[in-house]
């Protein structure tokens, strides 16, 4: 599976949000998955970047598009259980 990590963000990511995407992208690609990640940086409207971002995901081949805020924070197994989560 592509699975593309998709951050707009206005000016930076936190780094617990980029400490938590990097911890996931170990454990996805080891169960066998293509990740990709892309930013928008520097749009004060979220719902444009957001889409830009899917955009540019689908152009990819992306079968799944995970949109992340700029300030969350997850277990490092977390994106594994929610791309493999059925339906």
């Amino acid at each position: 599976m592509k699975v593309a990590l998709c951050i707009p963000t206005r000016k930076e990511p936190f780094p617990q949000m980029i400490e938590a995407v990097d911890a996931s992208i170990a454990s996805v690609k080891a169960a066998g998955h293509t990740v990709g990640a892309t930013t928008e940086i520097g749009s004060a409207y979220v719902s444009w970047a957001a889409a830009h971002l899917v955009a540019k995901s689908m152009l990819w081949g992306a079968d799944a598009v995970v949109l992340i805020e700029d300030d969350m924070s997850f277990a490092p197994d977390a994106l594994l259980k929610l791309i493999e989560t059925p339906g």
